[in-house]
């Protein structure tokens, strides 16, 4: 994520971690940090501060469901970070997967299949970031989801989304092959990960039971 303040001339690039748990996302972003002269902090969250964050998340969603929390507990803390920072505004790339076809399972569809299924996605799309920014009192900007882009997204055929690269199959290949020039291929390329394989917190799921009692939350 990017973070910006008008009283700061550049941005500031964030990534979350589980601090007890394996994480994809560190290496690149470290990476890409460097290549474009972006500080980078990384937000290291240990158990219990997971936790805490975890609950603060349900609060503002009023989800339970695992996968749900386990992905919105990045975003939570991130902000929470950057708003602690002193940044006003945040950046998120919400609406990439589901306009580009960025998902694994996309890769097994046939063309038509594609289609259909991303039109089904379009109609129901819904992003937690925008609760949990405002709850934070902090500004989102998602860039992929200003209409125009959407527009735009909507009309790319999806073999132009979902398409082969050097004899393997690659979901958001257009924009792959966009920035194919500007990134390493070991990001331009890389395999797509869930949101909870590339902060760490997967492991989290052996410790919901930790959170407190339903009905105290809200």
């Amino acid at each position: 994520m990017l973070a910006s303040c008008p009283d700061v001339k550049t941005a500031q690039a964030y990534v979350m971690v589980a601090a007890d748990f394996p994480s994809t996302d560190l290496v690149n972003a470290q990476l890409v940090a460097k290549m474009n002269g972006m500080k980078l902090d990384v937000v290291s969250a240990s158990i219990d501060e997971l936790l805490q964050a975890i609950e603060q998340t349900i609060r503002i969603l009023h989800v339970f469901n695992p996968i749900e929390i386990r992905n919105n507990v990045v975003l939570y803390l991130t902000m929470e970070t950057a708003k602690h920072d002193g940044f006003k505004s945040i950046m998120t790339g919400d609406g990439a997967d589901e306009l580009f076809a960025g998902y694994r399972f996309f890769q097994r569809m046939s063309q038509p299949e594609l289609q259909k299924d991303l039109e089904r996605i379009w109609k129901i799309m819904h992003f937690p970031s925008l609760a949990i920014s405002k709850a934070l009192g902090i500004s989102l900007q998602t860039p992929f989801l200003d209409v125009t882009v959407i527009e735009y997204a909507k009309s790319i055929s999806p073999d132009l989304k979902v398409h082969e690269e050097n004899g393997k199959k690659h979901g958001k290949w257009v924009l792959r092959k966009t920035f194919e020039n500007m990134l390493p291929p070991s990001i331009a390329w890389r395999d797509k990960d869930a949101m909870q394989d590339g902060s760490g917190t997967n492991g989290l799921t052996h410790f919901f039971d930790s959170l407190i009692q339903d009905s105290s939350l809200f």
